[in-house]
């Protein structure tokens, strides 16, 4: 596990903060959904954002990310496949609900072996509060697969 990234330097009672410098997660993390593989180790996966991510957008939210333990308490991310090491993002058509951002909402493993993201995504749109247009808020379900909980 070389490839790992070590999240062992952290304030007191934090087990799991914003990434390092250049992450897709540097600026912040939320959202973690947690499994215990049937081997012990724990998986997690969350959502964030990095400092150069969409400003307009005004929530948590940007990209997903997967992190692993053997305890439960001293995580490690797991770099995925997409941008700066995320393992899911926004779709690339403008057109999609999902378009500007997602965010994690429940992650199960089926007795088919797939793993399920049950994910929210906004698109590009505005929305209009008063005097204030906010970018992101129309926000839609999705659900994604995987053969192994990183692509």
């Amino acid at each position: 596990m070389d490839t790992m990234i070590d999240t062992t330097e952290r304030p007191a009672g934090l087990l799991f903060g914003p990434g390092p410098a250049g992450a897709w997660d540097d600026e912040r993390v939320s959202g973690p959904r947690v499994l215990r593989g049937s081997d012990g180790t724990w998986r997690m996966w969350y959502y964030g954002r990095d400092t150069q991510f969409d400003r307009e957008i005004n929530l948590p939210t940007g990209r997903c990310g997967l992190a692993q333990s053997a305890d439960g308490l001293t995580w490690q991310r797991v770099p995925g496949p997409l941008t700066r090491g995320a393992v899911f993002e926004a779709h690339p058509d403008p057109a999609r609900f999902d378009s500007a951002h997602v965010g994690l909402s429940d992650v199960q493993r089926e007795e088919d072996g797939l793993y399920r993201m049950w994910y929210f995504g906004g698109d590009h749109s505005r929305q209009q509060f008063g005097q204030f247009a906010v970018k992101g808020l129309n926000l839609r379900p999705g659900c994604a697969t995987s053969p192994d909980g990183l692509h």
